[in-house]
């Protein structure tokens, strides 16, 4: 029974990835946005303001591409950088109504996109994906959490 459910996660794996890739060429249009400035103001759009150095933690880019990034977006309008009034070494950035409306426009697209792709999908179809989906990135999330707080521990210990 443990080689079958070994199996299996196996080949969840396989039909995760093979999803991620087709999920991303979909993402993925000649429009040549840059995904991780899209990420950056996503995550600026759910989150509201934030220190531009607490950025690399909570978003997988370096701390260079981040800066880079806030840069263009900034110089395009999409984004404000401002002064922290608790430390006025450190920079926060945010979204301007230009970088919201942006977002908006690209996730629009995105939505119509999709509907397009799944149009022949039963609704309960798609609903029990949405369903799983989310089960699966919040079980992911809080595995990703322990790991990292375990793996600070052996940090912490191994240090002492």
């Amino acid at each position: 029974m443990q080689a079958s459910n070994s199996d299996d996660r196996r080949e969840l794996l396989d039909a995760l990835s093979t999803f991620l890739r087709a999920f991303y060429n979909f993402a993925h249009t000649d429009d040549h946005s840059d995904t991780g400035a899209i990420k950056l103001l996503a995550y600026l759009d759910s989150c509201g303001q934030q220190r531009l150095s607490a950025l690399p933690k909570e978003i997988p880019l370096d701390r260079s591409t981040i800066s880079r990034h806030c840069a263009t977006l900034a110089r395009d309008g999409l984004l404000e950088r401002a002064e922290d009034p608790t430390d006025g070494r450190a920079v926060r950035v945010n979204l301007t109504p230009a970088g919201r409306a942006y977002l908006s426009l690209l996730r629009s697209e995105q939505a119509s996109r999709l509907k397009n792709a799944t149009e022949h999908w039963k609704p309960e179809d798609i609903a029990e994906l949405m369903k799983l989906a989310n089960q699966m990135s919040e079980d992911l999330e809080v595995f990703a959490k322990s790991e990292r707080a375990l793996k600070g521990k052996r940090v912490e210990t191994s240090n002492e």
